[in-house]
This record gives C-alpha cells, structure tokens and sequence, in this order.
C-alpha cells in the first residue's frame, strides 16, 4: 500500500485527538477527510508528516515506516505537507520562495529549470518572479504555496484546506490545479471545509469523528456522501 495508517493513537497532553485511526491511501488517488472542528484533521496530516509524534500505532509510507523520523527526513521520502493558511515567506519574492523550497537538494542547474518549469505552469508566478510574495493576492500566494511543496519532488501532497478564505473563482482555479497534478501522478491527502470542492475532485471520502474513522466510501457512493454530509455538518 502506498500510505498505511494502522491503528494509530495521537494526545496532547492528557487528551486524546486520534483514537485508533486506521487508513489505506491508495496511490495516484485524490483522498479527502472531512469531520467537524476538533475532529482530529490537521493532527492527523500532521502526525503524517512529522510535525507531531503518536501516542502509538504506525505509519507506513511505500514501506518506509515514519514513526520516529523527523520531518524533514519525511520530506525527502516524497511527503510534503501544506498547511492551513497560507504559509510562505513573506519578506522574500516569487523566486526566492521556491529556492527555498528546494532547500534539501544541492543540484543548482536542476533547481533553476525547474523554477522555471514551476513558472511556466504557473503563469502568475512567472509574471511576478520578482515581486515580494506578501504583495500577492490570496489566490497567488496559494499558487505559490503549492509550487514550493512541489519543489521538494513530493510525491504524497497533504493539503490542510487549500481553499479557505479564497473567492468562488479563485476556489475553482485551486480545484484545477489539485486536479491537474493529481492526473500529473501526485497524490494527494486533501482536508477541505468546502464540500462541493472537495466531493467535486475526490477518490475517496473518510469521515473522522471525535478522533475515530466513522466512515469511508468512494466519493461516487450517493450513501457515503450524504452520510459525510450528515457527520460533517452535524446534522
């Protein structure tokens, strides 16, 4: 399996976030996890990614297992987390954003075309190169926050809601890119308040609630929605 979660437990301090979590990430597949606040989402993508340690169970990344590694060594396996709110450097520029996104490799020809190659994907990115990045609309420093993970070679994105805060055009522009690299062969871990974006793109539904998987389904199961729906809004 390309990402197995088994049985895994995660506190801080004396309270218990992810009680028995279990999960089978299927590789080149989109997979969204919805549950309400508090429900353990961003512990989980970040318990995947190092940022925090389990109380117990494992992680298993293409037979790697991530228990005890740092993140940075969880980086360079190929996962890449994007965390909630946009988080870029914000006194530095387009280029130098993605340079450091690249901090890890040391080939600089390697770096510069693909730079370049972010730039062209990104056609906005290309266009304000040089900009400071704090001077960058909502929709462009998430662009920007995309291609920097993407320089480090990902091949797992964990994406903590891409789309927070963003108008409904820009929502649909950051549906396509997720969309575009997922048929590029990344995959992708997606935690999304807006629920038609994610059933929208989305493989595979997981439901957590009160830090258990109560639920999961292919998105195209009508059932599974409506009862992530359901779990999700508190209905």
């Amino acid at each position: 399996m390309f990402l197995s979660i088994r049985d895994l437990y995660v506190n801080y301090g004396k309270f218990e976030v992810l009680k028995g979590v279990s999960m089978e990430i299927e590789e080149g597949k989109i997979s969204l996890l919805l549950g309400a606040n508090g429900s353990g989402k961003s512990t989980l993508l970040k318990t995947i990614s190092g940022l925090n340690r389990p109380l117990s169970g494992s992680i298993w990344f293409q037979e790697t297992r991530l228990n005890g590694m740092a993140s940075y060594d969880i980086l360079r396996l190929g996962v890449a987390q994007i965390l909630e709110g946009r988080r870029i450097f914000p006194h530095m520029t387009v280029v130098e954003n993605l340079e450091l996104g690249a901090y890890s490799r040391r080939n600089k020809r390697e770096i510069a075309r693909e730079i370049e190659a972010m730039c062209e994907r990104f056609p906005i990115l290309g266009k304000k190169r040089k900009e400071q990045s704090s001077n960058l609309s909502g929709g462009e420093q998430q662009t920007l926050v995309i291609a920097l993970a993407l320089m480090t070679k990902a091949k797992l994105l964990l994406m903590d809601e891409p789309s927070q805060g963003l108008s409904p055009l820009l929502v649909n522009e950051v549906a396509d890119t997720i969309t575009g690299l997922n048929k590029d062969g990344l995959s992708i871990v997606l935690v999304e308040h807006n629920l038609r974006l994610g059933l929208s793109i989305a493989d595979q539904v997981y439901v957590l609630e009160n830090g258990k998987i109560a639920f999961d389904a292919s998105s195209k199961d009508l059932s599974g929605v409506e009862y992530a729906q359901k779990i999700y809004l508190g209905g």
